[in-house]
């Protein structure tokens, strides 16, 4: 008795591919999305800053594997941001801050995927962190200070931004310091995560390379 064996179209093949290279994407879309909507709709002040986005898009940027797939991190800062200012804040998102910041999530995952492996070793992963959430501190306090009125249009009032800010408001250096708490704590556990997975995935290789050599 002959049993005939059914093979799957190729066509089956490429849509079940699809499927799962489009899975990574999605859930690192809805991460960011649910993250700043949490910490901005609940975190204390004392925790301003704290979300770990830049280590996220940093570290995770290795799963976008296609160059269409690097607009993911700043599509989910455009749309988590419109629902931020008009839901929890009720007042219009400005133009220019979306912007700035749309091309700062595709410039950070460029600079993860020119890093490649070099994000699972710590030195190179955290200093990359600890210079994207400076980076990002600089740009958006300046452009705080160019358009807000609060602020004086000198030396001294953009120094004020990047540290004091405005009263009635947790100072500047509060969202530097948790920002790089969160985002450096972020980058450490994914290193040490890498770190582990690869150590399991040649565990047995080097187990069999130790039995053939005794």
């Amino acid at each position: 008795m002959r049993l005939n064996v059914v093979k799957p179209e190729p066509s089956m093949k490429t849509s079940t591919n699809t499927r799962a290279a489009l899975l990574p994407p999605i859930a690192l879309f809805v991460a960011i999305v649910l993250l700043r909507i949490l910490v901005a709709a609940y975190a204390p002040e004392s925790w301003a800053g704290f979300s770990p986005l830049v280590a996220v898009v940093l570290c995770l940027s290795i799963i976008l594997i296609r160059p269409v797939m690097w607009l993911v991190p700043a599509a989910a800062y455009l749309v988590s941001d419109v629902f931020i200012s008009t839901q929890l804040y009720g007042s219009a998102p400005s133009t220019v801050f979306l912007v700035v910041n749309v091309a700062f999530m595709f410039l950070l995952v460029c600079g993860g995927r020119a890093m490649g492996d070099k994000l699972k070793r710590f030195a190179p992963a955290l200093f990359a962190t600890a210079g994207g959430v400076v980076l990002a501190y600089l740009l958006l306090n300046t452009l705080s200070w160019i358009g807000n009125p609060g602020y004086a249009k000198s030396i001294a009032g953009w120094w004020q931004s990047q540290t004091i800010g405005l009263p009635g408001f947790p100072a500047s250096l509060t969202f530097l310091r948790n920002g790089l708490i969160g985002n450096l704590t972020f980058t450490a556990c994914f290193v040490a995560a890498a770190h582990c997975f690869s150590s399991k995935e040649h565990a047995p290789l080097i187990a069999t390379t130790r039995q053939s050599a005794s």
